[in-house]
């Protein structure tokens, strides 16, 4: 009996942990563009995604820091002269207040982000870039 109770209490101990650290996977699309001030360059969104991993560590009752490793793809379209991509890695670091149990959050924080490739397609060049 007494081996039943202490398994029961390390399983109970064990249980309250697993939800102090959770991990997770995201992704989504990213719509990106340049903006500058020559006239006649027309830049256009590019649409690129993200994609990494979570981890969500429980701080309070209603407060977490979660986190991330991501990839994304950005970039822009300027018309005429050619494309331009951007791939990064990016580590989001977010206080998580939840507001409505653990179903909905308000996420505030910085970003890092690491430029690790750069890609041009130049059409043609009437200006110096």
């Amino acid at each position: 009996m007494k081996k039943l109770l202490i398994l029961l209490l390390i399983c109970a101990s064990a249980s309250s942990q697993a939800q102090l650290v959770r991990f997770g996977l995201k992704g989504g699309a990213n719509f990106s563009s340049f903006n500058g001030g020559v006239d006649g360059i027309d830049y256009k969104a590019k649409t690129g995604f993200h994609a990494g991993a979570l981890v969500e560590l429980k701080l309070l009752e209603n407060v977490a820091l979660q986190p991330e490793l991501l990839y994304s793809s950005q970039g822009a379209d300027v018309e005429g002269i050619g494309d331009f991509n951007l791939d990064y890695i990016s580590v989001p670091v977010l206080a998580k207040f939840y507001v409505v149990s653990d179903k909905l959050s308000i996420d505030v924080g910085p970003q890092f982000s690491f430029l690790i490739d750069d890609t041009k397609k130049v059409f043609s060049c009437p200006i110096i870039l």
